[in-house]
């Protein structure tokens, strides 16, 4: 009947909800990151040009290129392995933190105590976003059906987070409290380097369980042993 809504377009309107949502977030997220990555090479080059580019810039160069891959690779396990409707706070929250990268690289300019405090915003707003993230999966219809295969994922995403906003918040008090000459220091963007790596090896870890436990229960489906 007329005004009556339909089960199949529910069904389809929820489908095209869920399935859009992967593809249009990684490109909204692909190009913050792809700017953001363009930015951290131009002031690079800045600095080589005024010779200004040192030991502590080096460092931590590396560490925000790989702090910008991993936010991009986190975003890429979400969208592949949960499922939820996307909000509001969807959209926000790529655009805050592309803001924060922005800010942690004007480090490079404006001395350590700069990355270190962004950072430590930085990771504070990833554990509100992961929350987030897991209250939305927990909402939706396939939610349960996933959760044996990223069984422990959220205690471990939370905890790296904590320690990581804990390391920043500790390195700016210092830097606060002993600024280094000329506004930079090698241990201090070190500190963004080794929170990368540790990222980085979280991240490796999950995936290789994420596919490991879905080749068991495939294998077990199957009725073969998994391997």
């Amino acid at each position: 009947m007329p005004g009556e809504i339909s089960q199949a377009g529910v069904t389809q309107l929820r489908e095209r909800m869920t399935t859009t949502f992967a593809a249009t977030y990684l490109t909204l997220l692909s190009i913050i990151q792809g700017t953001t990555v363009a930015l951290l090479f131009s002031t690079v080059q800045g600095l080589l040009g005024h010779g200004e580019f040192h030991a502590p810039q080096l460092v931590l160069t590396i560490g925000l290129f790989l702090i910008i891959v991993l936010l991009w690779h986190q975003y890429q396990i979400g969208v592949i392995v949960y499922e939820w409707v996307p909000q509001i706070v969807d959209a926000v929250i790529p655009f805050v933190l592309g803001a924060c990268e922005f800010v942690a690289i004007l480090g490079l300019q404006y001395g350590s105590l700069v990355t270190a405090v962004t950072f430590a915003v930085f990771f504070l707003l990833g554990l509100f976003g992961l929350e987030y993230q897991f209250y939305q999966v927990s909402r939706s219809t396939t939610g349960p059906g996933i959760q044996p295969v990223v069984r422990g994922f959220r205690r471990w995403d939370l905890l790296v987070n904590v320690i990581s906003v804990l390391i920043f918040a500790v390195t700016a008090a210092l830097l606060w409290r002993y600024p280094p000459p000329g506004g930079q220091s090698l241990w201090a963007n070190a500190m963004v380097l080794v929170v990368a790596l540790l990222h980085g090896a979280r991240q490796v870890v999950e995936w290789w369980l994420v596919q490991v436990r879905v080749r068991a229960h495939e294998s077990t489906s199957e009725g073969r042993p998994a391997r």
